[in-house]
């Protein structure tokens, strides 16, 4: 092997690893993937859904009411995904089957909950209240409670599979 060779090996080792590197790099600080395993977040994600999740440190300071995240539960024993419908100073009342927020009827997003279900709660400081958008298939805040900022794992921004699901969600 001539010195040219062993140069262009070295440079294609060089550039893979480097493209590894910054693949890893991109994996652990920025996006993570997730498959949806219920139906608690029905329609807007469905069971085997593969979603992309945006996790930056950023994501944290910019939670915005009916996002969908991805967070650790209040124990740390696993991952959900559910929508955010109270941040902080909000009040959340569910009563008839349906959600209001600071006392205005929330209409542009379905959830299904029991017509006898009654709940009324105000957000605490660096808390948020969420939801699965199919409330009678969900474990969420109406169970256990608002959820820290700081268990945040980041925001939901795409399905990628099925293929015939692909979209960005909003």
């Amino acid at each position: 092997m001539n010195m040219a060779n062993k140069k262009e090996n070295f440079h294609v080792f060089l550039a893979g690893s480097i493209a590894i590197f910054i693949a890893i790099l991109i994996r652990i600080y920025l996006f993570q993937t997730f498959i949806i395993p219920s139906n608690s977040m029905h329609p807007s994600l469905h069971i085997g859904d593969k979603i992309v999740v945006m996790k930056s440190p950023f994501t944290k300071m910019h939670v915005n009411r009916l996002d969908i995240i991805v967070f650790r539960d209040n124990n740390n024993a696993k991952s959900l995904v559910k929508r955010v419908v109270g941040i902080e100073k909000d009040n959340i009342t569910i009563k008839n089957g349906l959600l209001f927020i600071n006392g205005e009827k929330i209409k542009n997003i379905t959830h299904n909950f029991d017509k006898d279900e009654y709940h009324n709660v105000t957000v605490e400081k660096n808390q948020l209240y969420v939801l699965g958008d199919n409330g009678i298939d969900s474990i969420d805040s109406r169970i256990f409670g608002a959820i820290d900022i700081q268990n945040i794992t980041g925001k939901v921004f795409f399905v990628f599979s099925p293929i015939s699901r692909m979209h960005f969600v909003q």
